[in-house]
């Protein structure tokens, strides 16, 4: 389960990125709500990722 963990970054900011891309297809009109959440989903990828990156680097 912890090597799963490692890639927790990449999922989210994956998951981010198709949320807006389905927002871009289904949604005509600016949703605010999706946005934000595709957008924290975004940030919180990449902070996770670069903790993860940081942590397991050996120097």
């Amino acid at each position: 389960m912890n090597k799963y963990i490692k890639h927790a970054g990449i999922v989210l900011l994956s998951a981010g990125v198709l949320l807006l891309a389905v927002k871009d297809k289904v949604f005509s009109s600016d949703d605010n709500g999706i946005l934000l959440a595709a957008l924290s989903l975004i940030a919180a990828g990449i902070i996770i990722h670069v903790a993860f990156m940081k942590n397991g680097s050996k120097y």
